[in-house]
């Protein structure tokens, strides 16, 4: 309709012209009666005010109100959000909203994070008490998860990589199939005797080498993924 109003336009562009000023002129008065008749100079009271909005705002009584205080910055930066959150509490300890919500959030995520991995190597080496039958191996089994946490930690400071709330959560997770490596080699180990060491690693060791890579590959891929 645009465009079909357009080339009519430009077809005789003076005839035009004249024609739109002269709707200009007619319409202006119209126009400028409608707006005075939805203007109103009254001043603006809790009274006048229309009911979604005073319910919004402002209790049955109309002697508490709701102040909403926006932050200026992105409360994904989690330095501005502690930032934020402290500048509210210090005006009011009763202040509540998503970004208070999520900072408190955090640090219970946090907690339960390193409760849940310490559980879970607690688990894990009972378990491997129990089916190794001595802690001395127990331990050998874990020394490859240990090792590869250190990594992992190590990787991800040099690379600039942070724990958020998606990928804490994975860290049982993680704890739960990087054991698996140690486990297979050693019962290896043990059935063929320490004669047959380059057996072990030539045949358990290459497939937990390749086990072990396409899960850091399934694992790695959520590099790639984007989410706040």
């Amino acid at each position: 309709i645009i465009s079909t109003v357009l080339q009519k336009l430009n077809l005789n562009k003076t005839q035009s012209i004249n024609r739109l000023n002269l709707f200009q002129k007619q319409y202006i008065p119209y126009m400028r009666d409608q707006v005075l008749k939805m203007s109103s100079t009254d001043f603006i009271s809790l009274k006048n005010l229309p009911k979604n909005i005073y319910d919004e705002f402002a209790n049955e009584t109309g002697d508490q109100f709701l102040i909403t205080i926006y932050p200026k910055e992105q409360i994904w930066n989690l330095e501005f959000l502690k930032l934020f959150t402290e500048q509210m509490e210090r005006l009011d300890l009763n202040v509540t909203g998503p970004p208070l919500i999520f900072y408190v959030l955090i640090d219970y995520i946090a907690a339960d994070g390193k409760v849940a991995a310490i559980l879970t190597l607690i688990v894990v080496f009972t378990l491997l008490v129990f089916d190794l039958k001595k802690i001395k191996y127990a331990m050998m089994a874990m020394t490859p998860l240990i090792i590869g946490a250190v990594w992992m930690v190590g990787t991800m400071s040099i690379f600039g990589l942070q724990l958020t709330l998606v990928n804490v959560m994975g860290i049982p997770l993680i704890l739960g199939i990087g054991i698996d490596d140690g486990i297979h080699v050693l019962h290896r180990y043990r059935t063929e005797g320490i004669s047959n060491i380059k057996t072990v690693f030539k045949s358990t060791g290459k497939a937990v080498m390749l086990t072990s890579v396409t899960t850091m590959l399934a694992f790695g891929s959520l590099v790639f993924a984007t989410y706040r």
